[in-house]
């Protein structure tokens, strides 16, 4: 059963052939496109071609599936037709909240270098306070 993806929904899954690097961790659905909304995005054809070539069962007809628009943990954004999917990989992946203490030599004027280094790396919901 294909799976149903929910936008903001955070995602792991593994793409068919390699061809786009094949693990996708913790990404989030941005939105689900249709064949010339995500052609504004990427070359569907030539992203078609290359996954036909390699998975046999995707539909002949780029336009006779949808895509998903990807948020990357790095921030970068991608997309991806969904039939390129393996299915069997997809995992949702939940919510919860991690608690770093930072000390030795720390002073209020590192709040602002910390929140832009964790917004770096894709982590945009970050509170930190002093003790």
């Amino acid at each position: 059963m294909a799976t149903t993806y929910k936008v903001r929904g955070v995602y792991s899954f593994e793409v068919y052939p390699p061809r786009l690097g094949n693990l996708f961790q913790n990404v989030t659905v941005m939105a689900e496109l249709d064949f010339d909304s995500a052609n504004q995005e990427i070359d569907v054809q030539a992203m078609h071609a290359d996954f036909r070539a390699s998975v046999p069962d995707i539909p002949a007809d780029p336009r006779d599936y949808n895509y998903l628009k990807l948020r990357m943990p790095s921030g970068q954004i991608t997309v991806i037709g969904i039939p390129w999917i393996n299915d069997a990989t997809v995992q949702e992946v939940t919510s919860n909240t991690i608690v770093a203490e930072i000390s030795g030599g720390v002073t209020t004027a590192d709040i602002p270098r910390i929140i832009a280094a964790l917004g770096q790396n894709g982590y945009r919901t970050v509170k930190v306070t002093m003790k």
